[in-house]
């Protein structure tokens, strides 16, 4: 699902998901002993894709996926760059 991109600046966004979870991204900046996770970096493109498509999507990750932050980052920024976020 991940590579099925269609929308005007979606590959942006991909490519910056990409590199945020790669070992030179910021995760691996801020966390002590990161280590990048290929199933961790296309769950979180697949939520990714999910968001923009509006669209459900059920998946199933064993421990030490890095579930947390695969949800948790295409949410936040797809937050930011749609202003979906309630600013109240």
């Amino acid at each position: 699902m991940a590579n099925q991109i269609k929308f005007k600046n979606s590959h942006f966004l991909m490519d910056e998901l990409k590199h945020l979870f790669s070992q030179q991204g910021k995760l691996s900046k801020i966390l002590t002993d990161y280590s990048a996770r290929e199933g961790q970096t296309e769950m979180a493109l697949d939520i990714n894709l999910a968001i923009q498509e509006k669209t459900s999507l059920i998946i199933e990750a064993g421990t030490g996926i890095g579930k947390t932050f695969a949800y948790l980052a295409p949410v936040l920024m797809n937050g930011k760059k749609n202003h979906h976020l309630d600013r109240n």
